[in-house]
């Protein structure tokens, strides 16, 4: 996360709040009750439909592979920001990643 520091503008806070994360087959949901909820789908492969289209070798922080998704749904109201998109028109993308200290 320290290299990602210079890219930081505005530092708008910190809360402490609980997170759900869930994972249901290519679906992952995130959800800070009251501040964030937020579901992706991935995008079934023509080859293996339960396995999600990805894309490889692209330099991320996390992880060089990522399987492509839709937003299903988008509610982040948080620090000034407040924004609702349920349209399913925007794009999403997750990949396996670990925090270490």
């Amino acid at each position: 996360m320290a290299a990602l520091a210079p890219l930081v503008g505005n530092f708008a806070g910190i809360e402490v709040q609980p997170i759900r994360f869930d994972k249901h087959g290519a679906t992952y949901e995130v959800v800070v009750p009251g501040l964030v909820d937020q579901a992706i789908d991935g995008l079934p492969s023509a080859p293996n439909p339960a396995e999600p289209i990805a894309i490889d070798n692209v330099f991320r922080p996390v992880n060089t592979r990522l399987a492509l998704a839709k937003a299903s749904r988008g509610y982040l109201h948080a620090f000034g920001i407040d924004w609702d998109d349920t349209t399913g028109r925007t794009k999403g993308h997750y990949a396996p990643f670990a925090w270490h200290a």
